[in-house]
């Protein structure tokens, strides 16, 4: 299984409709930053994947030694993808 954020819910919906009247339009910091594993899969193909689905890659300035890519969402809010799998930690 790739990438995932569990919300447990019973009603989706009016929840991210709930959440989308709280979080108003981006204007300095991002509204959240994950930092996202493979699971299931390995960190190339969550990474292609990721990028399929409308993400970015964002040029933050990492040191060379960094084992994380940042990406960016439609919007611009970024998160990481980390180099370990979940099966690794």
């Amino acid at each position: 299984m790739p990438s995932r954020v569990a919300i447990d819910a019973v009603d989706a919906e009016r929840l991210a409709g709930s959440w989308c009247g709280v979080l108003e339009p981006r204007t300095v910091e991002d509204r959240i930053h994950l930092h996202l594993r493979a699971d299931g899969t390995t960190t190339q193909e969550e990474l292609e994947r990721l990028l399929a689905l409308g993400a970015r890659r964002v040029d933050v300035g990492p040191p060379p030694d960094a084992t994380w890519t940042v990406l960016a969402d439609p919007e611009g809010d970024e998160s990481c993808l980390l180099s370990r799998r979940v099966q690794e930690v």
